[in-house]
């Protein structure tokens, strides 16, 4: 039997995998690991514990003891920033990751890198503008809407579709990023 150790289990990603890997026909242990207590009780895993947060100097030694703890084979990491510190500690955390290199990662967290990595490859992808400051919103906005009915902003890291709305007009976008920006404290 394989064991999964799998972060940010309390997440609708990782349930996923979890449900993956149930049905996958063969036989897995699956830990879980979350950051949030509140959300950890919502995973499917065979076992479970609260991690530090993966911007916390300590997330390294949770996963290795963990590693350690319930002989784990492999990690798989959910969310982004999970992901993006289980990268950096690949070679020290005990277990196979299976990840890509970094740079990869890196360029995968970011929407617009990637978008624009895609599309460098020859891939089609929807048409994408970043803004700067408040002045460019409208006006990407107002370029990109010359184009199509509506457009959708959205966080430019994030899972989720993460401060994403479809938008009409230049108005909208711009409140609909003021509101997101004060309420989730950006």
């Amino acid at each position: 039997m394989t064991t999964v150790l799998i972060t940010g289990a309390g997440g609708s990603a990782a349930a996923n995998v979890v449900d993956a890997l149930r049905r996958a026909g063969n036989e897995y242990r699956v830990i879980g690991a979350d950051a949030s207590p509140v959300r950890l009780h919502l995973s499917r895993a065979d076992e479970r514990f609260v991690v530090p947060a993966a911007s916390s100097p300590e997330y390294g030694d949770a996963l290795r003891w963990a590693v350690k703890e319930w002989d784990v084979q492999v990690v798989h990491a959910q969310p982004d920033p999970e992901v993006l510190a289980l990268g950096r500690l690949r070679d020290e955390v005990g277990a196979a990751t299976f990840l890509p290199s970094q740079a990869a990662l890196a360029t995968a967290a970011d929407k617009s890198a990637f978008s624009a990595a895609m599309a460098g490859a020859g891939v089609a992808v929807p048409e994408s503008a970043p803004f700067s400051d408040w002045d460019s919103v409208r006006e990407v906005t107002a370029d990109l809407l010359s184009r199509h009915d509506r457009v959708w902003v959205r966080a430019r890291v994030g899972a989720g579709a993460r401060g994403s709305l479809p938008v009409r007009s230049p108005e909208q976008a711009e409140a609909w990023i003021r509101w997101w920006e004060v309420e989730r404290e950006l």
